[in-house]
C-alpha cells in the first residue's frame, strides 16, 4: 500500500486495521486506499473505537463499516462529526418478492439479504456508509430500488442516483425475470400468464407497491391479490381494505371490522 504524492507515507509503526477501515498516525484508509488525515485535535481514539451495533428492528449493515470513537463517526473510512446524531431512517432488501414469499420459510417474515440502509447524521444522509449530497431536513425518498437506484426530493430538488447500471438494468428488463409482481423504477407488472406474460398496473406508484408474498402485494390502503383459477389462469383481485391506515405484516392482520389472512398461493 502506497499512499498519494503529497501526503503521509504510510508509518507501519503505528498501522492498525479494523476490517476494511485501517489507520496510521497520519492517515485514516478504506480498503486500501488513504481517505482522510488523521492528527491533531482530530486523531483517531482507539481506546474508544468500536463498530457501531445496530439496535432492533434493523438489522446489522452488510455492506457499510460504520465505526466511531468518543468525538467522531468513521464511515467507510471518512470521519464524520456529531455521532450522537446517527440513526437509521429504513433498510429496504434487494429481494423485492415480499416478506412471506413462498421462497423463504411461510412462517417467519424475514427478507433475503442483502439490503440496503439508508442513515443520517445531523448534517449528512448516508447510503450503505456512502455520503449522499442531500439535505438530511428536506430529504424524502421518491424511488429506492435496492443495490440499483435511488431518486429522492431535498430542498434543492429531485436527484437520481444509480448505484449500480448492471443491477439497474436487470431490474428494468423483464425477460430477464419472471416475479408475480415486478416494480421497475416508474411502473408496475404483476403476472398475468404463463410464460413470464406480464402487463402493467396503470397509475401506480412502484415506491408505494409493497409486495407481500408470491400472491398478495398492497398499494395504499389496498391488496392485489392473485388468484388462480380451476382452468389455470390468473386474475388480478383488488380488495379494499377497511381500514385505510392498515399496514399488512403479518401472516393474520386486523382490520376494523375484518381479518385478513395471508395463505400460500397455489400454482
Amino acid at each position: 500500500m502506497q499512499n498519494p504524492p503529497g501526503t503521509p507515507p504510510v508509518d507501519v509503526a503505528s498501522f492498525k486495521a479494523w476490517g476494511d477501515f485501517a489507520a496510521d498516525k497520519h492517515s485514516l484508509y478504506f480498503e486500501g486506499k488513504r481517505t482522510d488525515d488523521n492528527g491533531g485535535g482530530n486523531s483517531l481514539d482507539i481506546k474508544t473505537l468500536h463498530q457501531v451495533e445496530f439496535r432492533p428492528p434493523w438489522d446489522p449493515d452488510l455492506l457499510g463499516l460504520i465505526l466511531r470513537d468518543a468525538n467522531f463517526l468513521y464511515i467507510n473510512g471518512h470521519r464524520l462529526a456529531d455521532p450522537e446524531s446517527f440513526r437509521v431512517l429504513a433498510q429496504k432488501s434487494w429481494d423485492q418478492r415480499g416478506k412471506f414469499s413462498t421462497t423463504f420459510n411461510p412462517c417467519i417474515a424475514v427478507p433475503f439479504g442483502p439490503w440496503d440502509t439508508l442513515a443520517r447524521t445531523r448534517t449528512k444522509i448516508l447510503l450503505n456508509g456512502e455520503q449522499l449530497d442531500a439535505d438530511p431536513d428536506t430529504f424524502s425518498v421518491v424511488r429506492w430500488m435496492p443495490g440499483s437506484l435511488l431518486t429522492w426530493r431535498d430542498k434543492n430538488g429531485l436527484q437520481r442516483k444509480v448505484l449500480d447500471k448492471e443491477n439497474l438494468a436487470w431490474d428494468e428488463d423483464l425477460t430477464k425475470h419472471c416475479l408475480d409482481f415486478s416494480l421497475l423504477e416508474k411502473k408496475v407488472f404483476w403476472r398475468k400468464g404463463p410464460a413470464c406474460k406480464q402487463e402493467e398496473l396503470p397509475g401506480l406508484d412502484p415506491e408505494q407497491f409493497q409486495p407481500i408474498s408470491d400472491a398478495v402485494a398492497q398499494y395504499q390502503d389496498s391488496l392485489y391479490t392473485i388468484i388462480e383459477t380451476e382452468s389455470g389462469d390468473r386474475k388480478l383481485e383488488i380488495v379494499k381494505l377497511d381500514d385505510p391506515n392498515l399496514i399488512i405484516n403479518k401472516r393474520f392482520n386486523a382490520g376494523k371490522r375484518h381479518g385478513y389472512l395471508l395463505t400460500r398461493a397455489e400454482g
